[in-house]
């Protein structure tokens, strides 16, 4: 059995490591490199991944008894142009390679964990499913739990998540914290999936309740100013795509709640829009817009829309809506084409449509209601990112006499002429 760490690293970097390690190893390097690298042979990272040929690729700094031992498993094979060693893609010799590396460091392409975990995974991964489809939870959040649990099981292999202790639970949260660089919100996806696994279904509280989970950093989304939803709007040429846009800035709608909408769902004469199955398994009612109301029409009677159905299908397939994707990526093209520079997204409309519902005046219980929040907690975000109280605030800059700032003084002029400022 391999006692050593194992970081899991992305299946997409065979390449770059390839040409990184080629680099490293090509050059000559001087006795003081030398030395160094005897030295941190104890502690350097191994490197497994799959080659162009599907081979098991390993790389490590030159030594002399790893390179011995390595040479005693059949099927080995030394890439002098790219620096690596491989070795036949096989479930026994994975693990000759692992045993090699017994005590050390090991970074792992995910790509080569299944094929000596699947009957773990399978198990975990299979029992999971079922206990949260009986849970009625949604599928989004069944996707998410299972990816959380089939990297802690690449992880922790080849063990049983059964046999670990909650200090191994904490050392992994610290690795995707310190290693992975993971934030806070993605943590406490990971924490949540496992304290369902360990608490709900092994039923061993002890091994996760002393856990703190991590604390989430209290940032502020970006918002669109008003020019800004304009700019966006005008750049999307095709009509289906710009209603798409539009509907989730007039009612601040996700993304999934607008693709998933169906023709029955909005009401014309109420002007309300009914939101079906949304976050939580939650149905609410939002406002349909009055500026939307002849650009639905003619949209329905161009694309030859039934009373029923998806109201947003994909291209020509009138049984399949359009994916969240690919209205984000239309979102992203739209951003780019009216020269936005925010940080911005297509969940961003959302944002910026509750946002200024609150700058006009609207109480924000009603928009907690709207937006289909549990917590007015939530909602009280967007007091901290609404202009309209913080407008109203003079800095105390500008209570300093002006012409003091920058005075006629021969220096202060050179100043701002190579800034460019125009008075």
């Amino acid at each position: 059995m391999f006692n050593g760490n194992i970081v899991t690293g992305s299946t997409q970097t065979g390449e770059r490591r390839r040409e990184k390690f080629a680099q490293i190893f090509s050059r000559k390097k001087s006795k003081v490199e030398k030395s160094f690298e005897k030295l941190a042979i104890s502690n350097t990272i191994a490197h497994l991944y799959l080659d162009k040929s599907n081979r098991i690729a390993v790389t490590f700094p030159y030594n002399e008894q790893t390179i011995k031992k390595i040479k005693s498993i059949p099927g080995y094979k030394w890439h002098p142009e790219l620096k690596h060693w491989s070795f036949p893609n096989d479930k026994e010799i994975l693990e000759k390679i692992l045993k090699v590396f017994d005590g050390k460091k090991i970074e792992i392409d995910p790509a080569l964990i299944p094929k000596t975990n699947n009957s773990i995974a399978e198990e975990v991964t299979g029992e999971l499913n079922k206990e949260l489809r009986l849970r009625n939870y949604s599928r989004k959040t069944i996707k998410s739990y299972k990816s959380c649990i089939v990297s802690f099981l690449q992880y922790l292999h080849p063990r049983h998540p059964k046999d670990i202790t909650s200090d191994e639970i904490r050392t992994y949260l610290l690795h995707l914290i310190d290693d992975k660089k993971f934030s806070a919100g993605t943590v406490n996806q990971v924490f949540n999936a496992l304290r369902f696994y360990y608490v709900e279904m092994l039923k061993t509280t002890y091994k996760i309740g002393e856990i703190h989970r991590p604390k989430k950093e209290k940032k502020l989304p970006d918002i669109l100013d008003e020019d800004e939803v304009i700019r966006i709007f005008q750049s999307v040429k095709n009509l289906k795509h710009r209603i798409m846009l539009m509907m989730t800035y007039a009612s601040g709608l996700r993304a999934s709640e607008v693709v998933n909408l169906r023709i029955e769902d909005v009401d014309v004469k109420r002007e309300l829009i009914h939101i079906r199955g949304a976050k939580g398994k939650k149905d609410r009612y939002t406002p349909l817009s009055e500026a939307l109301l002849k650009p639905l029409h003619i949209y329905w009677q161009a694309s030859n829309l039934g009373k029923s159905g998806w109201l947003f299908p994909s291209g020509n397939k009138d049984d399949i809506h359009l994916s969240v994707r690919s209205i984000q990526a239309v979102f992203e093209r739209a951003v780019h084409s009216a020269g936005i520079g925010k940080s911005v997204s297509m969940h961003t409309l959302r944002h910026t449509y509750a946002t200024h519902l609150l700058e006009h005046g609207y109480d924000i219980r009603y928009i907690q209601k709207l937006l289909g929040h549990s917590s007015l907690k939530t909602t009280e975000i967007y007091t901290h990112v609404s202009k309209k109280d913080i407008a109203k605030i003079k800095s105390p800059l500008d209570y300093l006499p002006e012409d003091k700032l920058f005075t006629k003084n021969i220096k202060d002029v050179k100043l701002l002429k190579k800034q460019n400022y125009k008075q």
